[in-house]
Parts: C-alpha cells; structure tokens; sequence
C-alpha cells in the first residue's frame, strides 16, 4: 500500500510541476503547453495573465489533492483495494474543479482585456 501512496504523490507532483512554470509566468506562448486559443496565442500580455492563473490553480489543485492522498491513506478504513479508488475518484473530482475554475479565470481575462 506504500507504493501506491509513492505513485499517487508523485502523480500529484506532476501536476505541481506542470503548473508552477505557468504560475511563474515562464511559458512563452506556444501551441503545445498551456491555456491556448487564437486571442491568447495573439496576445503575448494576455497570454501570461492567463496562463499565470491556470498554473496558480494547477498548483492549488495539486496541493489538495496531495493533501488528501495522504490523509486518504492514514485512514483506518483504507484498504489495498479502496484506496486507489478512492484516490481516482478524489483526483479526478479535484481536476474538473480544476480545469472549470481555470475556464471561468480565462474567460474572465479574455472579457476584461476586450472591455478596455
């Protein structure tokens, strides 16, 4: 059961991982890596406003769900067999929040940026 807690942290570190270049706002715009569509891809200050707020929530996202594997896993209840249930279903759950979060951010962004 260890090696699941191993693989589930190292999953979550990931998506750390995947998100701090945006949140520190080193990812130049490309069309592989990041939030991307035509307005942003056009727009270089744009494009860091919104992918800086996608990685901040890719980092939140990651945190909790780190959090949560852990404390999954020191639960009395949890068993060989639950626990990567309950992991998939908690992780995923967590990165549809995610992922809408991070849609109504840059939504947000792209009517700021027109309205001004």
């Amino acid at each position: 059961m260890v090696l699941y807690l191993i693989g589930f942290c190292v999953v979550n570190l990931l998506v750390i991982a995947a998100g701090l270049p945006l949140a520190m706002r080193k990812v130049r715009p490309n069309p592989t890596y990041g939030v991307r569509n035509t307005k942003l891809l056009a727009n270089e200050n744009l494009w860091y406003t919104a992918n800086a707020a996608a990685g901040r929530s890719l980092v939140a996202g990651g945190l909790i769900s780190l959090l949560f594997t852990v404390f999954l896993f020191f639960q009395r209840n949890a068993t060989e067999d639950s626990y990567p249930t309950a992991f998939a279903m908690a992780f995923g759950i967590i990165m549809i929040i995610v992922l809408l979060v991070v849609m109504i951010r840059v939504r947000r962004i792209i009517r700021r940026s027109v309205n001004q």
